[in-house]
C-alpha cells in the first residue's frame, strides 16, 4: 500500500460512459426545442461537475450558450440563401425547428 491518499470521485465503467453519450445523441436528434436541448446540456455539466470537471464544463456550456446565442439572433435577422446556411449549421449542433 503506498501512502497517497485517493480523492472520493465519481467512476463510471467505460460501457456506461458509452451508453450515456448514446442516450445524449438520441435526445438531443429529438429534441423538441432549443429551451428542451440547453436543459439536457445543462444536466450533462452538472454531470461533469461531479467528476470535478469544472473548468471543462464552464467552457462547454459556454460555447453551446453562445452556437445556440448565434441560431436564435441569425433566424431573426437574416433572409433569403445565408440564413438557410446558417440555420443548417445551427441545426447541427442546435437541432433548432424553424
Amino acid at each position: 500500500m503506498s501512502g497517497k491518499r485517493h480523492k472520493k470521485e465519481l467512476w463510471l465503467d467505460p460501457r456506461a460512459k458509452l451508453f450515456l453519450i448514446l442516450m445524449c445523441v438520441l435526445s438531443s436528434m429529438f429534441a423538441p426545442s432549443l429551451a428542451y436541448q440547453f436543459i439536457l446540456v445543462m444536466l450533462i455539466a452538472i454531470l461533469g461537475a461531479f467528476f470535478g470537471k469544472w473548468k471543462y464544463v464552464i467552457k462547454a456550456v459556454c460555447f453551446y450558450a453562445v452556437i445556440c446565442a448565434l441560431t436564435v439572433w441569425i433566424m431573426a435577422e437574416m433572409a433569403g440563401t445565408l440564413r438557410t446556411m446558417f440555420i443548417e449549421i445551427g441545426r447541427a449542433s442546435c437541432r433548432e425547428r424553424v
